[in-house]
């Protein structure tokens, strides 16, 4: 026992001299190559936990980037959209001032058309020259009233009116006098600017369309117009329609406005009222008249065309694509996380099924750092491989060998490194005692296999024969 003993002391010695200079070896190539790499190792060498930390980091920036590239696209399909709704608005309004323009245009032929009977009369010479006779007077309202037709009532207002007068008249009073006497202080002899045409009375049931021109001759000798009195026609406020007949039901809503002590009141109205709760509405002054036209367009029913919008739709659609994909991407770092955990609980769990070793105090244990573990294999064996130093096995041979045999805690003192060494000491001693064969055998033990496979092997590559009876009693042995 003492020649084996000493034997597998030679060998571990031997052994431990050539692995010392193997590790020198390795020591010298590790320090250049970290002096070489300092900066990549160091990068190499980060924790499983931080690296795993900085990925998690990574892949939830990645998907804040993507929400963030989603509202951004979000708010450019909303500004794409704005911006087109405005462009359409723009063309909206467009199309509707000419078609008001239009229409204003042909509304003022028809007043013109009307105002145009006064010019008739004004420009025959024997109705200037006897204006003043009570009895051309006369032959003027009658040719006038049938021209102007709409049963209209003709008036002749002498030059030398007085405030008086018109208000007394009881068809006439403060409105009347005041067109009066803008007429009056007005210089211009310009048929349009001696004209005043205006709705009187709008809100009540006695509401009349007044025509009120300015008469003038030449007098040579002064060299000036002379003003030789007014005519004052007034007509049924329905001729008021005949300005917007024409006007298409289809094309929207247009109505006639005329501001009355700063109130503005509608005169007539044509179209589909609903559509003055739309917010595009172009308005117009009819010249030489107190008018406004105001139109609505039946064109802003109509929703923004898509034509207008692909813009708006496109950034809408990467911006939904961006939201898909951090989701996606979101459920995939979320269930690598719970992967993860799990696996982490399944590494815990089986550490926790190792065999715990020796902690009591013995004069038998040497606390050592370097301890193999029992670890339990599929086929209900135990492992014995692991991680013994040099310095342990020389601790090991003097714990292990007993005064009539060799005994110890299997994954603390025996293992599969020890069973080769003993097997080595073994052969030597055969081949110089001349020795070649040899039976082993073993008992129940769960670690008997592994050790005895590694007891074997050693021997057979040592050039031993040898019998493997199995696992029997030590008598039959």
């Amino acid at each position: 026992m003492n020649a084996v003993k000493d034997k597998i002391r030679a060998m571990i010695k031997k052994e431990t001299a050539e692995q010392r200079r193997e590790k020198l070896d390795e020591l010298r190539e590790k320090k250049l190559k970290d002096k070489l790499s300092k900066d990549k190792k160091e990068k190499k060498e980060v924790l499983p936990e931080e690296a795993e930390k900085k990925k998690l980091i990574k892949n939830f920036s990645f998907i804040f980037v993507l929400f963030i590239s989603a509202l951004g696209l979000f708010y450019g399909a909303s500004i794409s959209k704005e911006s087109a709704q405005n462009k359409y608005q723009q063309q909206l309004e467009a199309n509707a001032k000419q078609m008001l323009a239009a229409q204003l245009k042909q509304s003022t032929q028809i007043l013109r058309n009307k105002t145009s009977n006064f010019n008739y009369i004004l420009k025959d010479a024997e109705y200037i020259k006897h204006f003043d006779s009570p009895a051309w007077q006369s032959v003027l309202k009658i040719e006038l009233e049938s021209r102007l037709s709409e049963r209209a009532v003709v008036e002749i207002i002498p030059a030398d009116f007085t405030s008086d007068d018109i208000i007394d008249h009881p068809e006439m009073g403060y409105g009347i006098l005041s067109l009066l006497n803008e007429l009056k202080e007005s210089s211009s002899n310009n048929s349009d600017q001696s004209m005043k045409i205006e709705v009187h009375k709008a809100k009540s049931k006695d509401a009349r369309l007044l025509f009120i021109q300015k008469v003038t001759y030449r007098d040579i000798e002064l060299k000036k117009d002379v003003v030789i009195g007014y005519i004052m026609a007034r007509l049924p406020l329905v001729f008021m329609k005949k300005l917007i007949k024409d006007f298409k039901y289809q094309s929207g809503y247009i109505e006639i406005v005329q501001l009355f002590s700063g109130k503005a009141s509608v005169l007539v109205k044509r179209g589909d009222s609903s559509l003055k709760s739309m917010p595009l509405v172009v308005s117009q002054k009819m010249q030489n008249t107190p008018w406004t036209f105001k139109f609505w367009t039946a064109e802003q029913l109509i929703e923004t065309p898509v034509s207008l919008l692909w813009q708006a739709m496109v950034f809408l659609g990467l911006g939904s694509l961006s939201i898909v994909c951090a989701l996606l991407f979101l459920i995939v770092t979320l269930k690598n996380i719970s992967s993860r955990q799990n696996i982490t609980l399944s590494e815990t769990t089986r550490k926790k099924a190792k065999i715990p070793a020796e902690t009591h105090d013995s004069p038998d244990v040497i606390k050592s750092e370097k301890v193999t573990d029992l670890i339990f294999t599929k086929n209900g064996g135990v492992s014995v491989q692991g991680d013994s130093n040099k310095q342990y096995l020389q601790s090991v041979t003097d714990k292990i060998f007993r005064a009539y045999d060799i005994r110890g805690v299997v994954g603390k003192w025996i293992n599969a490194e020890i069973f080769q060494l003993i097997a080595y000491a073994i052969a030597a001693e055969m081949t110089e005692q001349q020795q070649t064969k040899i039976a082993i055998a073993c008992d129940g033990r769960n670690s008997s296999p592994e050790l005895v496979k590694a007891l074997i092997d050693a021997l057979l590559e040592s050039g031993i024969d040898v019998l493997d009876i199995g696992a029997v009693t030590s008598p039959i042995l």
